[in-house]
């Protein structure tokens, strides 16, 4: 895991083209989440992570590849 706190926002936020208010929809997040992870304020909470790529149809090893798999 990379990140303030939990994992590197970068690779989602890669996969997840938009604005804001769409990355949020997108994700099932806040927009002020969005905000946090743009700036790099904090990083992706494991569960969320793991509900976020799920709900965008990825394993999670998928968007933070061995990254995943070393915090297991």
């Amino acid at each position: 895991m990379s990140g303030p706190v939990g994992f590197d926002p970068a690779p989602l936020l890669a996969a997840v083209p938009g604005s804001q208010r769409e990355q949020a929809e997108a994700c099932g997040v806040t927009t002020r989440t969005i905000i946090r992870w743009r700036q790099g304020h904090t990083g992706v909470d494991r569960r969320i992570a793991d509900d976020v790529a799920v709900r965008l149809g990825h394993h999670p090893a998928e968007v933070w590849g061995d990254d995943w798999w070393a915090a297991s």
